[in-house]
């Protein structure tokens, strides 16, 4: 008998001869006595009371919180059956029988979410009268519970396709459908290879995502919904052409049942489109970290510099704030003097994180002292290496402030301070006019 290998190490499991299959369709909460809720309503379950079907009962059972509800999506009223943080539900066997196998398909259904002796991601094995699984986190949503009641040992089956969900060897469609409709949900990512057939959404701004459906042969049947996925690297979708219905792709997320639909969960990426991986474009930068010319915003960005290459560099831009990480400005009693955010503009939201040596470098720029350098254009001589984990520039040793409004004491402590005229622009040796060098103002002729 064929084993499927799946990245999260899962098996799928036939009945055995001679034993009873009992399936809970919880899309109704009518079948099993109770009033269907409204859209965005609940039916409570009771401490203490079951569903039961074919002898077989589901016995809530919790102390506080919202325990088991049925509960009918505010959008697309699909109802479920919701295990609430906090609660527990046994399953039992009817009398004379025993509980061998049980599989649950819906989301949240993972170890962090629910534990149980023999219990992994939605699936349980082994033999008792009666199962009890524990709602530790979140809130597990269910759309069936599949229970088989004695019998032989079940046996291992394989899915329908091909693919063994790697990136050398993608899960095909056929066998991503066929995972997800026995009940196989990965919390960990596969890849999946497949036709665009439809193309529902591409968003180029806030998010940068898109939701698309691909199938083996790029027809609309037998479709997979790639929702809210990113591009190459998951970088975002940024101008809308990045994919076009026909384009055979490898996407790599995590497989799912969102109410009757089969889907990759938000957050995906593909890994090629018609065959080709992704090639990161060659950044040329602006600058070349010489005093004269000095690296941008954007070329340090561009270059993506993590290790340092012993050497110092000069890189201008405008400060915006305190970085208090990659992507985010301190704000209040959080502002120190310990970085300075650079943007490439003064209004920038964007930057990159320049480390402040504890010595007059720090007490001259730092913005928690110097309140009023905010908005100010600087250049930094230091090095270029990784700072709250993305590109940035460390060991600062010299500086300039450039600040037009007051070009007469312009603040350095460089060495060779450049060359500037009175728009505050650094301009080369060859520059006519009027130049202020060294915090002096001369006539270049």
């Amino acid at each position: 008998m064929k084993k499927l290998l799946l990245s999260l190490v899962a098996m799928v499991f036939a009945i055995g001869v001679n034993a009873t299959e009992v399936v809970f369709d919880l899309s109704s909460a009518s079948a099993y006595g109770y009033a269907n809720p409204e859209k965005g309503s609940f039916t409570q379950i009771g401490n203490g009371e079951s569903i039961s079907k074919d002898g077989v009962s589901i016995k809530a059972a919790f102390t506080s919180g919202n325990g088991l509800r049925f509960y009918s999506n505010g959008t697309t009223g699909v109802i479920n059956l919701r295990a609430y943080k906090g609660s527990s539900f046994e399953i039992c066997a009817p009398s004379g029988s025993k509980v061998t196998s049980i599989n649950i398909s819906g989301t949240n259904l993972g170890s962090a979410y629910v534990t149980g002796t023999n219990y992994n991601n939605g699936k349980w094995t082994g033999s008792a009268e009666s199962v009890k699984l524990d709602v530790i986190q979140s809130t597990a949503q269910m759309n069936t519970i599949t229970v088989v009641l004695d019998g032989d040992e079940p046996q291992p089956i394989d899915p329908e396709g091909t693919g063994e969900g790697t990136v050398g060897s993608p899960y095909d469609v056929k066998r991503a459908l066929s995972i997800i409709k026995l009940g196989i949900y990965t919390e960990n990512k596969v890849y999946v290879k497949g036709k665009i057939s439809k193309i529902e959404s591409i968003d180029t701004g806030e998010y940068g995502n898109a939701t698309y459906f691909i199938s083996d042969d790029g027809t609309e049947s037998a479709q997979l919904e790639i929702f809210r996925g990113y591009y190459y690297n998951g970088n975002r979708f940024t101008t809308g052409n990045e994919i076009k219905v026909g384009d055979e792709v490898v996407v790599c997320g995590a497989l799912t049942l969102y109410g009757t639909t089969s889907e990759m969960t938000s957050g995906s990426s593909i890994y090629t489109i018609n065959g080709k991986p992704y090639e990161k474009p060659e950044y040329k930068p602006v600058g070349d970290g010489s005093i004269e010319n000095p690296y941008t915003v954007e070329d340090i960005v561009g270059m993506e510099i993590k290790t340092s290459d012993g050497n110092k560099y000069w890189v201008k831009g405008y400060i915006i704030g305190c970085a208090s990480s990659k992507d985010k400005l301190a704000e209040g009693d959080n502002i120190g003097d310990t970085n300075i955010a650079l943007g490439a503009t003064a209004t920038a939201t964007s930057f990159i994180p320049v480390a402040l040596p504890t010595n007059d470098v720090r007490k001259t720029l730092g913005i928690k002292t110097n309140p009023g350098n905010v908005g100010k254009e600087v250049m930094v001589y230091g090095t270029l290496e990784a700072y709250f984990t993305t590109a940035g520039v460390k060991n600062v040793s010299e500086y300039v402030i450039i600040d037009p409004a007051s070009i007469n004491n312009i603040k350095a402590n460089a060495i060779n301070t450049p060359i500037i005229n009175l728009n505050g622009q650094i301009v080369s040796k060859d520059y006519k006019g009027v130049i202020i060098k060294n915090g002096k103002k001369f006539i270049s002729k």
